[in-house]
């Protein structure tokens, strides 16, 4: 940490401290400045300036513990003397080799390699078969063609603690599918599925193609209404009745 230079500063701060004066905004800095290089934090902001520091300062300290993660490594690679150089194979001599003439394989041999080329072309093609999974919070800011706010960046961390981002990028898509730019709709389709007690992509996808059943079918299949019989009707069915008993 001693070692440690700068600090970012990211674009996304201009929209949060849009609304702070000149004099809040120096002080916002300076009470950068004192957490950064002593980890304290300033207790004369205002609580305006105050709340801004608080998404800035979860910033500054993830940048730190990445900072520490590469510092850690780097000590690490010195310690084993680097990276290990690629050493190209030497090529035999020419005039002390040569190829035996006419040197062939064994059958048996020929048909384990072919075997083994048949298992890497398979493990190929899972590769390719693979989804990559994107950040929901690259993701979403992909899809709403802006820089999301650090209160956004939370409140989808916050979703993370339920779901993984394949289900959080289901969402997503579902709000731009529906209409909708802002998180507050995608955040009532996490409630549900919540509280549904969903903990799959399939059981979200299931519960859509359900849904698109049902409204898809006749209305006089969604609500089938029973029918009263009437008095006449109830001791016209008893008369019968009883005729058959008699027989």
């Amino acid at each position: 940490m001693e070692n440690k230079k700068a600090f970012l500063m990211y674009y996304e701060y201009e929209e949060q401290l849009k609304d702070l004066s000149d004099e809040e905004l120096g002080k916002l800095v300076r009470a950068m400045f004192k957490f950064e290089k002593l980890g304290f934090e300033d207790e004369n902001l205002t609580p305006l300036a105050n709340m801004a520091f608080g998404f800035i300062k979860r910033n500054l300290i993830r940048d730190r513990e990445s900072y520490d993660k590469r510092s850690e490594t780097s000590k690490i690679n010195g310690k084993k003397g680097g990276r290990p150089k690629n050493e190209k194979p030497k090529k035999p001599n020419s005039e002390t080799y040569s190829k035996p003439n006419n040197l062939t394989k064994p059958d048996k041999e020929k048909d384990k390699e072919k075997d083994k080329e048949k298992e890497k072309d398979k493990d190929n093609d899972k590769e390719k078969d693979k989804v990559t999974v994107v950040d929901s919070i690259s993701y979403c800011e992909k899809q709403f063609g802006r820089v999301l706010s650090p209160v956004e960046c939370e409140l989808i961390l916050n979703w993370r603690e339920w779901f993984t981002d394949d289900i959080i990028n289901y969402a997503l898509d579902k709000t731009i599918k529906n209409g909708a730019r802002a998180l507050s709709y995608t955040e009532k389709i996490i409630n549900s599925w919540h509280d549904k007690g969903f903990k799959t992509l399939r059981e979200c996808e299931l519960e859509d193609k359900h849904k698109n059943v049902r409204e898809s079918m006749p209305e006089t299949y969604k609500e089938v209404k029973p029918i009263k019989a009437s008095e006449d009707d109830v001791k016209k069915l008893e008369a019968v009745l009883n005729a058959v008993n008699k027989v």
